[in-house]
């Protein structure tokens, strides 16, 4: 959480909305913390991001259905 907190002040916040307002069996806490990382990347440096999968669809409820992560230097991401 204190790397988040530098990176994008909020996520606190935004952890501790999402702790309270969904149930344990539905949502954990580690999930929280992966989808404000996931968001935060995604947020930033968006010329080095890679999707998958490379041909999104949107979802039932007009959501882009794909998960972004940064593309590194020197990583053949076509092998």
């Amino acid at each position: 959480m204190k790397v988040l907190k530098l990176v994008f002040n909020k996520s606190e916040e935004i952890f501790n909305y999402s702790v309270n307002k969904y149930k344990r069996k539905y949502l954990g806490k580690d999930d929280i913390l992966d989808a404000i990382s996931m968001a935060v990347t995604a947020r930033r440096d968006t010329d080095r991001l890679i999707s998958i999968p490379e041909n999104s669809q949107f979802g039932s409820k007009e959501i882009l259905m794909e998960t972004a992560y940064r593309k590194w230097a020197n990583v053949n991401y076509h092998a």
